[in-house]
């Protein structure tokens, strides 16, 4: 989700911002990842009913979103001065979720939702290749071997571990 505000004359605050917290993917959605479910990694059995359909909002990830824009509203309107209409916010056309984020926003700003443009182009480009499967596990492995890991991750990693529980998948320690 990209938010762009104007601030007069010319400059432009641009805000980045992920969807809202999500259901997960029932196993049959997986696509052939291995392990095919979340439940694996745990022994407590099969995930929790989200009360929405999988990776659709969550009633209180939509809560969350909405506080967001709330929260953000002095800011923004701050930067548009008395022009609503120099807000554009975007957002994946090909996501439900993420056009869910974009309105709950919006509603949390209190702004109508017209300022609101599905770009899926943005977020998956035409002109970019795609990647093969390979291709992304390569870039990934790079990216993890590249960026420092967080102090004490072992023995974090360790408690959630012990704290989820030992499913059929590897233990996490061993998941790159």
């Amino acid at each position: 989700l990209l938010i762009a505000a104007a601030s007069p004359p010319s400059s432009s605050t641009v805000y980045i911002m992920r969807h809202c917290a999500r259901s997960t993917y029932l196993p049959d959605l997986y696509g052939g990842q291995r392990p095919a479910y979340l439940a694996n990694y745990s022994d407590g059995g099969d995930l929790p009913d989200w009360g929405v359909a999988p990776t659709l909002c969550t009633a209180r990830g939509r809560r969350i979103i909405q506080g967001q824009g709330r929260s953000l509203r002095g800011e923004i309107l701050g930067r548009m001065g008395p022009a609503p209409g120099r807000l554009k916010v975007t957002y994946d056309a090909g996501s439900t979720r993420d056009n869910t984020t974009a309105e709950d926003l919006l509603a949390g700003l209190g702004l109508p939702s017209i300022a609101r443009v599905g770009d899926a182009a943005v977020f998956d480009p035409p002109w970019c290749p795609q990647l093969t499967a390979a291709a992304k596990e390569r870039a990934v492995r790079a990216r993890l071997k590249a960026v420092p890991r967080p102090a004490r991750y072992e023995g974090r990693l360790a408690a959630l571990q012990a704290l989820l529980g030992r499913g059929v998948a590897p233990p996490l320690q061993s998941i790159p």
